[in-house]
């Protein structure tokens, strides 16, 4: 009985340790550091290639961000974002 009971922590234990990503936090932990473009408009998005066509369509005000764990700070430390939201990246430019 004390093996069974052992036996199931075990299990329990591993199933706990166990970690998925998704693709949009493997695709925000690539951006760690690097220098991004908000599009503030009608909705927000960020691209990282300021030749990428579909910002250069954008509607809004693009703003010079840099990527600080997750958050995006502006030229004069302002955030972006808060520590929990995650903006949406555009799909042609972000990998």
């Amino acid at each position: 009985m004390k093996s069974i009971v052992i036996g199931l922590l075990l299990v329990l234990g591993l199933a706990a340790c166990e970690h998925t990503t998704s693709t949009d936090e493997k695709r925000w932990s690539r951006l760690n550091n690097d220098e991004v473009f908000l599009v503030k408009g009608h909705e927000k998005i960020v691209h990282a290639n300021p030749d990428c066509p579909a910002l250069a369509a954008q509607k809004g005000t693009v703003i010079k961000c840099k990527v600080k764990h997750g958050r995006l700070m502006d030229e004069s430390g302002i955030y972006m974002n808060g520590p929990e939201e995650r903006l949406p990246l555009c799909s042609s430019c972000v990998r």
